[in-house]
Protein backbone atom coordinates (compact mmCIF):
# COMPACT_ATOMS: atom_id res chain seq x y z
CA UNK A 1 0.00 0.00 0.00
CA UNK A 2 1.26 3.71 -0.79
CA UNK A 3 1.92 5.98 2.18
CA UNK A 4 -1.15 8.54 2.78
CA UNK A 5 0.25 12.15 1.70
CA UNK A 6 0.45 13.89 4.86
CA UNK A 7 -1.97 16.44 5.24
CA UNK A 8 -1.96 20.30 4.47
CA UNK A 9 -0.65 22.52 6.85
CA UNK A 10 -3.29 24.68 8.71
CA UNK A 11 -3.04 28.30 7.10
CA UNK A 12 -1.05 30.83 9.46
CA UNK A 13 -4.47 33.17 10.52
CA UNK A 14 -4.89 36.54 8.81
CA UNK A 15 -3.68 39.20 11.45
CA UNK A 16 -6.62 40.96 11.98
CA UNK A 17 -6.97 44.30 10.40
CA UNK A 18 -6.14 47.63 12.55
CA UNK A 19 -9.65 49.32 12.03
CA UNK A 20 -8.08 51.81 14.46
CA UNK A 21 -5.17 53.13 12.75
CA UNK A 22 -3.68 53.05 15.78
CA UNK A 23 -0.51 55.52 16.31
CA UNK A 24 2.37 52.93 17.13
CA UNK A 25 4.95 56.34 18.32
CA UNK A 26 2.88 57.50 20.83
CA UNK A 27 2.30 54.93 23.89
CA UNK A 28 0.83 56.15 27.43
CA UNK A 29 2.97 55.97 30.06
CA UNK A 30 -0.06 55.95 32.69
CA UNK A 31 -3.31 54.46 31.06
CA UNK A 32 -6.19 54.10 33.20
CA UNK A 33 -8.86 50.90 32.27
CA UNK A 34 -12.12 52.17 31.62
CA UNK A 35 -15.25 50.98 34.14
CA UNK A 36 -17.33 48.36 32.04
CA UNK A 37 -21.08 49.95 31.70
CA UNK A 38 -22.81 47.66 33.73
CA UNK A 39 -25.57 46.94 30.78
CA UNK A 40 -23.57 45.90 28.45
CA UNK A 41 -22.05 43.39 31.11
CA UNK A 42 -25.39 42.20 31.87
CA UNK A 43 -26.04 41.76 28.24
CA UNK A 44 -22.48 39.97 27.38
CA UNK A 45 -21.96 42.70 24.68
CA UNK A 46 -17.93 42.90 23.91
CA UNK A 47 -17.03 45.66 21.74
CA UNK A 48 -14.08 48.37 20.56
CA UNK A 49 -13.88 52.00 20.89
CA UNK A 50 -11.06 54.07 18.32
CA UNK A 51 -10.88 57.42 19.49
CA UNK A 52 -8.40 60.10 18.01
CA UNK A 53 -6.44 62.62 20.50
CA UNK A 54 -3.98 65.51 21.18
CA UNK A 55 -0.98 65.37 24.10
CA UNK A 56 -0.20 68.70 25.18
CA UNK A 57 2.91 69.70 26.13
CA UNK A 58 2.51 68.28 29.97
CA UNK A 59 1.54 65.06 28.06
CA UNK A 60 -2.33 65.50 29.20
CA UNK A 61 -4.49 64.29 26.88
CA UNK A 62 -6.98 67.10 25.09
CA UNK A 63 -9.56 66.62 22.52
CA UNK A 64 -11.10 63.59 22.47
CA UNK A 65 -13.29 62.49 19.91
CA UNK A 66 -14.62 58.99 18.75
CA UNK A 67 -14.08 58.38 15.40
CA UNK A 68 -15.55 54.41 15.44
CA UNK A 69 -16.98 52.14 17.60
CA UNK A 70 -18.33 48.75 17.42
CA UNK A 71 -21.06 48.94 18.92
CA UNK A 72 -21.64 52.11 18.19
CA UNK A 73 -22.62 54.75 21.39
CA UNK A 74 -22.38 51.53 23.89
CA UNK A 75 -19.10 52.15 24.84
CA UNK A 76 -18.06 55.38 23.59
CA UNK A 77 -18.47 57.54 27.41
CA UNK A 78 -16.46 55.13 29.40
CA UNK A 79 -13.37 54.63 26.56
CA UNK A 80 -13.35 58.71 26.71
CA UNK A 81 -13.38 59.35 30.34
CA UNK A 82 -10.88 57.17 30.61
CA UNK A 83 -8.43 57.86 27.65
CA UNK A 84 -9.34 61.70 29.29
CA UNK A 85 -6.74 60.13 32.22
CA UNK A 86 -4.18 58.69 30.52
CA UNK A 87 -0.65 60.38 30.63
CA UNK A 88 2.00 60.28 27.71
CA UNK A 89 5.09 61.19 28.36
CA UNK A 90 5.71 64.74 26.27
CA UNK A 91 7.07 65.09 22.57
CA UNK A 92 9.96 67.39 22.49
CA UNK A 93 11.20 68.70 19.55
CA UNK A 94 14.80 71.36 20.36
CA UNK A 95 14.44 71.10 23.98
CA UNK A 96 11.11 72.29 23.56
CA UNK A 97 7.57 69.81 24.57
CA UNK A 98 5.12 70.56 21.72
CA UNK A 99 1.78 69.30 20.76
CA UNK A 100 0.87 66.54 19.62
CA UNK A 101 -2.72 66.32 17.24
CA UNK A 102 -4.31 63.10 15.77
CA UNK A 103 -3.00 60.50 17.64
CA UNK A 104 -5.00 57.42 17.35
CA UNK A 105 -5.77 54.58 20.47
CA UNK A 106 -8.05 52.13 20.10
CA UNK A 107 -10.14 50.69 23.96
CA UNK A 108 -11.05 46.88 23.91
CA UNK A 109 -14.30 46.65 26.34
CA UNK A 110 -14.07 42.34 26.16
CA UNK A 111 -15.67 40.30 29.47
CA UNK A 112 -13.70 38.49 31.90
CA UNK A 113 -15.15 36.99 34.81
CA UNK A 114 -13.37 40.10 36.83
CA UNK A 115 -15.64 42.55 34.55
CA UNK A 116 -18.94 40.98 35.11
CA UNK A 117 -21.01 42.81 37.33
CA UNK A 118 -22.00 41.41 40.62
CA UNK A 119 -26.08 41.23 40.81
CA UNK A 120 -28.15 40.74 44.61
CA UNK A 121 -31.38 39.58 44.46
Amino acid sequence: PEPEPEPEPEPEPEPEPDVCNVSTEHRPIIRIAPNYPVEAARDGIEGYVCLSLSINELGSVEDVVVTDASPKRVFDREAKRSVRKWRYKPKVENGVPIVVIGVNVKVDFMLTTSTIPYLSY
